[in-house]
């Protein structure tokens, strides 16, 4: 799949309206209930110039923190962020796409792009459509506070969506200062999966589980008030 690369705004998704609804990142409803553990969206972090983040179906340990390493004592010009989720149970429908909503201190570090990673949403012969993402300053937020929103889903009822977990996309970061910072700098807890269904509203939870709903439309997945 070819690099995605962040232009101001965010394009609607353009192709023919399937259903889908949100899977947990904490999900509630009669698919998923309440005793069982919530789906996820986190990162790892790749140290120096590496840019692997390891076998795409194998979902690793979350990270809390970043480090930015200095190279040559310098800054360097990018860091790798990998984006997964984990959790998806089976007998749901298996997860058809996502939606990474996230907010971040541009002074510590830019976004570059958005590489969105197919292997483990299309493992069950799904395809995978994403639009271009959007990036710029959060709304309301202080001066150097932005904000990117990226959405991949797939279309159709069949086949079903994979349960488990894999890695959604890579994220390439461009430094501007180094040190130690806690993944709150990266704050992604709107962000959700979605998953086949029959119904376009649907209630999820993000990863702050908040319970919200979420609609499904052409113009891709949104969250309630």
């Amino acid at each position: 799949m070819d690099t995605v690369r962040l232009p101001a705004r965010f394009f609607a998704l353009v192709a023919a309206l399937t259903v889908l609804v949100v899977v947990g990142v904490g999900s509630r409803g009669d698919a998923v209930h309440a005793s069982t553990p919530p789906a996820e969206i986190y990162f790892t972090f790749v140290d120096g110039l590496e840019t692997d983040c390891g076998n795409p179906m194998v979902p690793p340990v979350a990270q809390s923190q970043f480090n930015i390493i200095p190279i040559n004592g310098q800054v360097p010009d990018t860091m790798v962020a990998c984006v997964w989720a984990k959790g998806v149970k089976t007998g749901i429908g298996g997860a058809a796409g996502f939606s990474i909503d996230m907010t971040y201190n541009n002074n510590i570090a830019a976004v570059a792009s958005f590489v969105p990673n197919d292997t483990w949403l299309e493992s069950t012969g799904r395809s995978l459509t994403c639009p271009a993402p959007s990036i710029g300053p959060a709304p309301g937020a202080p001066p150097g506070v932005y904000r990117l929103v990226v959405q991949c889903v797939s279309f159709g009822q069949s086949p079903p969506g994979p349960a488990g977990g894999g890695l959604l996309g890579v994220l390439t970061l461009a430094p501007n200062q180094t040190g130690l910072y806690g993944i709150s700098n990266l704050d992604h807890t709107d962000s959700f999966l979605v998953r086949v269904t029959s119904s376009t509203d649907v209630e999820i939870a993000t990863t702050a589980t908040d319970g919200k709903a979420a609609h499904c439309t052409l113009r891709g997945c949104s969250r309630g008030r």
